[in-house]
């Protein structure tokens, strides 16, 4: 994520967050499949790692 943020700000391209939660049901029955797991949250709408960081107080708060 901090690479991407850092090219996008750097070369100036628009970039847009596609899915708030994860996906379980798209793609292929494989669990590690890529298009399940682009959510900023997890299935069960905990954050994910970047939110966790990026968003701590706002994580704080909702917890």
């Amino acid at each position: 994520y901090e690479e991407l943020l850092a090219w996008t700000t750097e070369e100036k391209v628009l970039t847009f967050v596609f899915e708030a939660f994860d996906e379980p049901w798209k793609g292929s029955p494989d669990s590690l499949e890529p298009e399940k797991h682009w959510g900023l949250f997890f299935v069960d709408r905990s954050p994910k790692l970047v939110m966790r960081e990026r968003y701590a107080e706002l994580v704080k708060r909702a917890s």
